[in-house]
């Protein structure tokens, strides 16, 4: 069984017909974060190419669950949620389309710039994190260029986005952090920090990005503090 998430923007599906819009209310924000049983786009694999469907009742028992998701903004989840499940603010259903996000947008600072973005049209797409949840909830075919997704997990948060997160993103992530022995959880968050404009990484969410580094570097990777030791150790020999 997976232990990470994988993350799926609208971008994959172009000819699905999503849209993003808000309600009568005018604070209501409605869309469709994925389409069932039409295939993605190609996207990059550790084994190359591969299309992706997500079958109609895949979502069905996760949903039944009544998990604890939050909705964001391009995946920060050190902002302020815009809705939340729990709070009966976000509610997520699959219909015979896909996943429908219904969402009341909080009435002020945060919630304002979101509506006011979704109705000019300059945020357009949603993105959710999912995984299988056993083996048995995803199925390859021979050569592992289609997958179809069967039974799966939602994560915990689903986005609204300027532009969909890349395909690629969690499947790369996900094999940089199996090469490393890193956890690929803590590593997807670490580097989904780094590039948010106030980022403010922990030292074990720098330590893992330095890591994942070095697992790919033809050298050790030596770390800023130590390289600059070494610089004046190597200065006063001279």
């Amino acid at each position: 069984m997976a232990t990470d998430f994988e993350t799926r923007g609208t971008d994959l599906w172009p000819d699905a017909d999503f849209e993003i819009r808000m309600a009568g209310d005018g604070l209501t924000l409605e869309g469709y974060a994925a389409v069932f049983d039409k295939p993605s786009l190609p996207m990059p694999g550790p084994r190359g190419p591969f299309t992706e469907t997500l079958r109609s009742g895949a979502m069905t028992k996760t949903l039944a669950e009544n998990p604890d998701v939050t909705l964001r903004y391009q995946h920060n989840l050190l902002s302020i949620p815009l809705g939340r499940t729990k709070a009966g603010t976000l509610e997520l259903s699959a219909d015979s389309h896909g996943l429908h996000v219904r969402n009341a947008l909080p009435d002020n600072e945060i919630g304002r710039p979101i509506r006011d973005a979704v109705k000019r049209g300059d945020i357009s797409g949603m993105s959710f994190s999912f995984r299988p949840v056993s083996r048995a909830g995803e199925k390859w075919n021979a050569d592992y260029t289609q997958r179809d997704l069967l039974d799966i997990q939602i994560g915990r948060e689903v986005s609204v986005v300027d532009f969909p997160a890349y395909p690629d993103t969690s499947v790369m992530v996900r094999h940089l952090a199996d090469v490393a022995d890193l956890p690929a959880d803590e590593l997807a968050e670490a580097l989904a920090l780094l590039r948010t404009e106030d980022a403010r990484l922990t030292v074990e969410q720098r330590n893992l990005i330095y890591a994942a580094v070095a697992a790919k570097s033809d050298e050790p990777f030596v770390g800023p503090r130590l390289a600059r030791a070494r610089e004046r150790l190597a200065a006063l020999a001279s």
